[in-house]
């Protein structure tokens, strides 16, 4: 965490806002814990289930997303970006 940590230094000092996500991948049981204690430490708040992929949006692995998938995951990134420009405002 301490090589994220100095990036996000290194980029906030140079005015580069920094938006963690969670992977983009299929699984029907998801433990967050990993990703609960990263976000906590990072103050992040985007919610891991928002990427999580639903069978149907598989394409040939649990890593990649079918059309529906990289549709879905593609607007929810964009949602997330625009409220978060709308907290900067």
């Amino acid at each position: 965490m301490i090589e994220i940590a100095d990036f996000i230094a290194r980029c906030k000092a140079i005015d580069i806002q920094v938006t963690m996500l969670p992977p983009v991948f299929y699984t029907r049981n998801m433990t967050t814990t990993w990703t609960e204690k990263l976000y906590d430490y990072f103050q992040e708040t985007v919610a891991p289930e928002l990427f999580r992929l639903t069978e149907s949006e598989v394409y040939d692995s649990v890593y990649h997303a079918n059309h529906e998938g990289q549709k879905r995951v593609t607007n929810q990134l964009i949602q997330q970006l625009l409220e978060r420009e709308e907290l900067v405002e």
